[in-house]
Parts: structure tokens; sequence; C-alpha cells
């Protein structure tokens, strides 16, 4: 069996999980104390340059991820093992965080340098894409050899600028005249959800750190920030409908729901398109791709179609199941343009 990158990586991260819990036992055993010196030696260097070398050399080689996703790990490394030992036994450890400094220069002027190869490559790309976000993707993919990371990336680098800045922005523009765009988001009612559950979030979210942080400070910090992020991230998706709508043009329809899902379809691919129905849920190539509530539409396509997800999941479908706010213009011109 052939394993993928996201497999290896995260067998990887149960591997290093594993070994940090074996680390954590060993110094509470009588075994360390008897010879405490020659196993804080051993376990800093299990922890900082083993687990570096297995990532090297079980996910990173023979794989598109550049080498120099060892730095994180490695910075990763250090802060777990930090953790792990006691102070007293920092000693080892103190000398690999010398090393940190200079991890950091070539850090910062490796990503200056790559800044300018993704600015230049997106620059390019973006004159070829409909939209902004797969110019993106793809100058990550260039730039950077970083395989499906570069979509990770991309969706949380996006969401995050959506959040900030997509209130700014009241009406976006279209990139083409000749193009038909279509929203897909208004007539379900969903800015409407939406706002009431950020609405909401808002008081929760300090009564429930006060509750946690009686508990424990450290994990009402976490909550929190989590519950911040997720309101982050609610408001980036929906600034994301709002930039990335379905489009039509000369000769494909780019099915987009923000940057939850996304397919690239030819007029030709496409055998017809009618009313939802429920039963079609029950078909293992039926997928749903509308916003909230249950789709208007099925395209059925004469050969399945690849759907990307969030976080590079990918599907195959033959009937996709989706919303239009202005529904009868999309189905005369989708009508018109596959005969």
């Amino acid at each position: 069996m052939v394993l993928t990158i996201r497999k290896k990586a995260v067998l990887f991260i149960m591997m290093a999980i594993s070994v940090c819990i074996f680390e954590s036992w060993l110094i509470q055993s009588r075994t360390f104390m008897n010879a405490s010196n020659v196993f804080s030696l051993a376990i800093t260097l299990d922890i900082c340059l083993l687990l570096p070398a297995v990532y090297w050399l079980f996910v990173v080689r023979k794989s598109t991820l550049p080498s120099i996703t060892m730095v994180p790990v490695f910075l990763l490394s250090v802060v777990a093992a930090n953790v792990i030992l006691p102070g007293q036994y920092h000693k080892y450890l103190d000398l690999l965080v010398m090393l940190i400094p200079v991890l950091e220069i070539f850090l910062v002027c490796y990503a200056v340098l790559k800044i300018r190869l993704i600015y230049r490559t997106f620059k390019e790309v973006r004159k070829s894409k409909v939209y902004a976000f797969d110019a993106f993707v793809e100058s990550l993919e260039k730039a950077l050899k970083i395989g499906v990371l570069a979509e990770l990336v991309a969706t949380e680098l996006f969401l995050i600028q959506y959040a900030l800045t997509g209130f700014l922005i009241l009406s976006p523009k279209k990139q083409n005249a000749d193009y038909k765009y279509f929203s897909c988001y208004k007539e379900q009612g969903y800015p409407v959800v939406l706002g009431v559950l950020v609405f909401i979030s808002v008081f929760e979210i300090p009564i429930l750190h006060i509750i946690l942080h009686l508990w424990s400070p450290v994990i009402a910090w976490i909550v929190t920030g989590l519950s911040v992020y997720g309101i982050f991230w609610l408001v980036g998706d929906f600034h994301a409908l709002r930039f990335n709508p379905v489009t039509m043009t000369e000769s494909m329809l780019h099915i987009r729901t923000g940057l939850r899902f996304r397919a690239d379809i030819p007029y030709s691919e496409i055998e017809e398109i009618r009313p939802f129905k429920a039963l079609e849920k029950s078909s293992q190539k039926f997928v749903k791709l509308s916003v909230y509530g249950e789709p208007q539409y099925v395209i059925q396509l004469k050969s399945e179609a690849v759907i990307k997800g969030l976080f590079g999941i990918k599907r195959e479908s033959k009937l996709i199941g989706m919303n239009i706010d202005n529904r009868l213009e999309f189905e005369k011109e989708l009508k018109a343009r596959i005969g």
C-alpha cells in the first residue's frame, strides 16, 4: 500500500506523541534518577534530533515536501523537550537552543526570497485564473514545492484575510465582464444564521472563559483562543462566499461555495440540470455543494468530476446538488451553454 503525504504525516505525529509520552514516563522512573546525566542527553537527542531525522526519512524524502519543513519540526521538538525535561536537566538542551537564532536568520532570508518568488508567480498565474485563490495555490505549489500543503496554507491565509478586510469591500470586483457570476448563499438566509451565531458567540465566549478559568486557567485560554478563531473562520468563510461566486466562462462552469468546495466542469461534460429530489441524496455519486439547507438543483454529469474540498480533500461525483440565488437566469444561461 502506497502511503500519501497526509497519511505519512499523521503516522509521524502519532509516533512523535508516543515518543514524548515514553520519555515523560522515563523521567519519572528510578532508572532515570540513577543516571540522570546520561538519560537527559539521550532524551534531548531523541526528541530534538532523532524526531526531525525520522520526519525527513519518512515524510520528506521521496515526496514533494521541501526540506525546509524540517526547521519548524526541529523548533517544535525543542519546545517539547523543554516541556518534558525538568529545568535542572536542560544542560544539553540549552546548547541546541543556541542554534535557534541562526535558524531564525536563515528562515527570514528564505522567507524574503520565497515571498518575492510567490508574488511574481502569482501575478503571472492570475491572468489565466478565474479566482485569486486558485492562482495563489498554484503559486505556492510552484514556488515552495509543498504539494497538498499549498491548499492548507492558502485556505488559512485567505480566510484570515477575508475575515479582517472583507467588510471593507462592499462590492467584490468582477474579473471579466464577459463572465456570468452567481451568488449562492443569500436566498437560504445564511447571512442571518451566521449573524445570529456570531452574536451569540460574542456573549458566550467571555462567560465560558470565566467559568473554565475557575477550574483551569490554561484550559480557559485554550478554549477562548479556539472560540475566537472559530468566529474568525465563520466570518472569513462568509466573505469567501462573496468573493468566490459560481462563475460561467466561455467553456466551463466553475462551481464554488466559498473555499469549502470547488469544481471546474466543462459544459461538454454536463448532461442536464434538473430540480433536486430528496431520493438523490441516497446515491453514492451525489455530493451536496449547497451552502446551507437543501439543494435547489442537481447537475448531472456525463462522467465523474473531481470535487475539491477543504484541507486537500477530494471526491469524485456525477451528481452535484447546489443552490443559486438567481435561479431563473442561472438555469437559462446554463441550458443555453450545454445545448
